[in-house]
């Protein structure tokens, strides 16, 4: 988004955007305006116009400011000073003067304020007419599509499960530690007789499990997910786990719930391929129906022929078992798709966008064979974009801004209010778990305002004790020159780091304080 201006720039002088060269030497260090409000700096503080850095109560605020710099129809925010209204009616200003505004948030900050801001900002724009778009990131690939399935949230579950005492709960890829505090995920498991989990990583909910069963992985089995545009997107099997390990049990987590639920209930298996379980989707949650096409089913086939999974290049397929046997046995049949385990089968431009493995094409042996499937360089792909939106299909709310503006951040006497940091390896759960990536992560620590830490007398990589929960934590302290005073920082997914839940407030002392 910041590259249009130098995109613009190279169009005045006639140069094409796919020249990237050309287009930087033009643009030099022009960039669009790119306004950044976190809670201390980014790795993107150096290509943006300005930065705030501010409590995510006074982020929010900013941001319903600037809606009603836009539109005088979006909610004042009441007791905002001189500077930050000033701020606000600069970003309005070029946002206004953009021809496609784009506005940037998500739920990493556990706000619901701020994503309510960003729906006013864009809302104000489109009134003034502005071709405006948004952006919402979500924490995990597949959290939309979970949060469309319904339900009630954890917390309800967890407390049904203490209450109700129930002889089994299923547990299916989902490590409850890393999303609520210990001892509420322990009080809840101990009072349930059988703890079954399905999952592809050992985590801590499979450490309290009295049955787990080997789920596959991404690489190993067929799904759809959501993403976070609200598109229905199939991933598809790399391997047959079973043939390069004939013990291994590995099954897609619905096998095993369908072998659950016949075994139980005594029924038929009728669930023996992913479109059978798409059907039955479908007819259960109607908000999923388009979910069907975001690929092509089982039966597909170009010409009579499945389609390749492997280039006609690929090689080493027979060495790759060698160990366990020179005979190389067929390669393994895939039911659940219109691929090939194999090298055998179509291979050209007429394949799907869902079911392209690869791309390759006569004397193209590099990546540039993208430009052979598109309808032009950089554009589509000639057999349609992979998946569907699925919120194209559903009835659509009526708009209106959001009225209630939080109240502006106020630090308190002797207590700091905890604010998420998110760092780029190893928030997530499955980059902390790679050796490689391990070796590099950060150690526990919290993150303090510098007046704070010299209030405190606290000084760098000096151990504090953090009082959260009922519970004292020893952890490092990093000095933040830029975080707001009243705050304290806690990294998300961190080893020893706790399981913060928003809006908590916690104390902070020196170690022999």
């Amino acid at each position: 988004s910041i590259k249009n201006k130098a995109e613009q720039l190279a169009a005045e002088r006639k140069t094409s955007d796919w020249h990237q060269f050309a287009v930087k030497n033009i643009a030099q260090h022009e960039l669009s305006p790119l306004y950044i409000t976190s809670l201390s700096g980014t790795r993107l503080d150096d290509v943006a116009q300005e930065t705030c850095f501010a409590a995510i109560p006074d982020q929010a605020r900013l941001g319903f400011a600037v809606a009603h710099a836009i539109d005088d129809n979006a909610p004042a925010v009441p007791n905002m000073s001189v500077e930050a209204l000033a701020w606000a009616k600069k970003i309005a200003a070029d946002l206004l003067a953009a021809e496609q505004p784009l506005v940037v948030a998500g739920t990493s900050a556990a706000s619901e304020d701020l994503l309510l801001a960003a729906s006013n900002i864009v809302q104000a724009l489109l009134v003034k007419g502005k071709k405006a778009a948004i952006t919402l990131v979500v924490p995990e690939v597949n959290s939309l599509g979970v949060s469309l399935l319904g339900g009630e949230d954890l917390d309800m579950a967890l407390a049904s499960l203490k209450a109700a005492h129930y002889d089994a709960v299923v547990i299916i890829e989902n490590d409850l530690y890393r999303r609520l505090p210990a001892g509420v995920v322990d009080a809840a498991l101990q009072a349930t007789k059988q703890v079954i989990v399905l999952d592809h990583q050992q985590t801590a909910t499979t450490d309290k499990a009295h049955i787990v069963l080997s789920a596959a992985s991404f690489a190993e089995g067929d799904g759809t997910v959501v993403n976070n545009e609200g598109r229905a997107q199939r991933f598809f099997q790399v391997y047959e786990a079973s043939y390069y390990k004939p013990e291994q049990q590995i099954k897609e987590g619905w096998r095993w719930l369908h072998a659950i639920h016949t075994g139980t209930t005594q029924s038929e298996i009728s669930w023996t391929q992913l479109d059978e379980v798409i059907d039955s989707l479908v007819e259960g949650v109607p908000s999923l129906a388009a979910i069907k096409d975001a690929a092509p089913d089982a039966s597909f086939r170009i010409k009579g022929l499945k389609l390749a999974r492997e280039p006609r290049r690929y090689s080493g397929r027979t060495a790759m078992r060698a160990n366990i046997s020179v005979h190389e046995p067929r390669q393994p049949q895939d039911q659940d798709s219109a691929l090939a385990f194999s090298m055998e089968g179509y291979v050209g431009t007429q394949n799907a966008g869902a079911l392209t493995a690869f791309a390759w094409a006569p004397g193209w042996n590099s990546p540039q064979a993208w430009n052979k499937f598109q309808d032009e360089v950089g554009g589509h792909l000639r057999s349609g974009d992979s998946g569907v939106r699925l919120f194209d299909n559903l009835p659509r709310q009526a708009g209106g801004y959001a009225k209630h503006i939080p109240a502006a951040f106020t630090p308190v006497a002797d207590k700091f209010l905890v604010q998420p940091i998110h760092h780029i390896f190893g928030s997530d759960e499955l980059s902390a778990r790679a050796p490689v990536m391990a070796s590099q992560l950060q150690q526990a620590y919290v993150s303090l305002a510098a007046a704070d830490a010299q209030r405190l007398r606290v000084a760098e990589q000096q151990t504090v004790i953090v009082g959260l929960n009922m519970k004292l934590l020893k952890l490092t302290a990093r000095i933040d020159e830029a975080q707001a005073e009243g705050t304290i920082g806690f990294p998300i997914g961190l080893a020893n780091m706790p399981v913060i839940q928003g809006n908590e407030w916690v104390t902070v002392t020196g170690e022999g304080a």
